[in-house]
């Protein structure tokens, strides 16, 4: 098959495809409406900015399967946020990288492997993805649970409840954008 193998194939065919889909929701304000949930459920806890990262950087990776572009979507907002309020640069690099680097294997967009692994399985992707799941939550709570301990120990403070936004507000506001990946699941 050489170069036009099942590589080339998976992503010629559904690869493009999600890659197209996560483009429409980051330019639709799905990548807000992660980050204004994040910040209302953690952002006031110890080490909110941190956690903050966590969350968002888990709920990017639902749309878009790649660190890069996690990275750049999320770190943007959550690295000064965290460096603002006292972390230092490296730490705050150090969760935005490892948060993001989930979302090569978080339902229902993963990266490309996911693809590959279903062609060479000869499964459908949501045997794959289904398989994904559990393991994916589980590296999620681990890098939060870390984050969280971590800022017991040097002493991290969230944001005060006044600068956040409220998780009904943002539900309310900008909930409909869920729709796209309600319907992709």
């Amino acid at each position: 098959e050489g170069v036009f193998g099942v590589a080339i194939g998976v992503a010629a065919t559904y690869v493009y495809l999600f890659i197209l889909f996560g483009a429409f929701l980051q330019k639709s304000g799905t990548t807000k409406l992660f980050a204004n949930f994040a910040l209302a459920m953690a952002g006031h806890t110890p080490g909110g900015p941190a956690k903050v990262a966590v969350i968002a950087s888990g709920l990017m990776g639902t749309i878009q399967g790649s660190s890069a572009a996690n990275v750049a979507a999320t770190g943007m907002f959550t690295i000064p946020l965290m460096k603002s309020l006292g972390f230092k640069s490296y730490f705050a690099a150090a969760v935005e990288a490892v948060a993001s680097c989930g979302g090569q294997f978080l339902p229902p967009v993963m990266g490309a492997s996911a693809f590959i692994m279903a062609e060479y399985l000869g499964a459908p992707y949501a045997y794959v993805a289904a398989g994904a799941a559990l393991p994916a939550i589980l590296y999620y709570i681990a890098v939060y649970y870390q984050v969280h301990l971590r800022a017991i120990k040097v002493g991290m403070v969230g944001i005060p409840r006044n600068r956040l936004p409220a998780v009904k507000g943002v539900i309310i506001k900008e909930g409909h954008l869920l729709l796209p990946i309600i319907i992709l699941m």
